[in-house]
């Protein structure tokens, strides 16, 4: 199933190490809300997450960052400068470990951010332009390019 809706809360990252491969993985976890395309008024709303870091990188501009660079925590969610047009899909698993407990599982096996990342503002612009600056290299041997 595919449905175009928006991201309206981006939990923190989860993180560790495969027990089977020993790499180490991240995880993004949010909130999806999409409306019923034959009902009016109705919304839904699923618990997703990805593993893919592309995806997170799409996400990262509409993140609020603090002072020292990293994403405001509150409540356990990470503070969102807007909510995020996406496309998502994902289908409806059942899953029936070993102990005969039955578990309903949604995986998420797409996902394209739409929205556009928000405006800088000019204090982040200078904050970008002053580390991107030059002017602290030293020149170049007299290379010929």
């Amino acid at each position: 199933m595919e449905f175009t809706g928006k991201i309206i809360k981006l939990l923190q990252t989860r993180s560790g190490v495969s027990q089977r491969t020993g790499n180490e993985w991240k995880a993004l976890p949010f909130v999806f809300e999409y409306k019923e395309q034959d009902k009016d008024k109705a919304y839904c709303r699923v618990f997703l997450e990805t593993l893919d870091r592309k995806i997170m990188e799409q996400i990262a501009p509409f993140v609020e960052l603090g002072d020292d660079g990293k994403p405001v925590i509150e409540n356990g969610e990470m503070k969102m400068k807007q909510f995020i047009e996406a496309m998502c899909g994902f289908d409806n698993y059942i899953n029936t470990p070993p102990s005969g407990r039955i578990f309903n599982e949604i995986r998420l096996y797409k996902m394209e951010v739409l929205s556009k990342a928000p405006e800088k503002t000019e204090e982040q612009k200078a904050e970008e332009a002053k580390n991107n600056s030059f002017s602290d290299l030293t020149p170049a041997d007299n290379l010929p390019f």
